[in-house]
């Protein structure tokens, strides 16, 4: 659980240098999955997919987000 929150405070210190990485959303999407918060995970992968993450828009497919 530490690790998932330190990670989560990594890459949003990312997207606050960087408002478009597309990465950072995916990863931090990709997170709050495992975690088990949905809403948060779609809300960040919808950002990585309308910033053009092809593995964004395909996750948001295969779990119904």
């Amino acid at each position: 659980y530490q690790e998932l929150r330190g990670a989560e405070a990594d890459y949003k210190r990312v997207l606050q240098l960087d408002p478009r990485n597309s990465e950072a959303y995916l990863n931090l999407g990709a997170l709050y999955l495992q975690a088990g918060e949905r809403s948060l995970a779609a809300a960040n992968l919808r950002q990585a997919a309308g910033l053009g993450s092809r593995r964004a828009a395909a996750i948001i497919r295969q779990q119904g987000l």
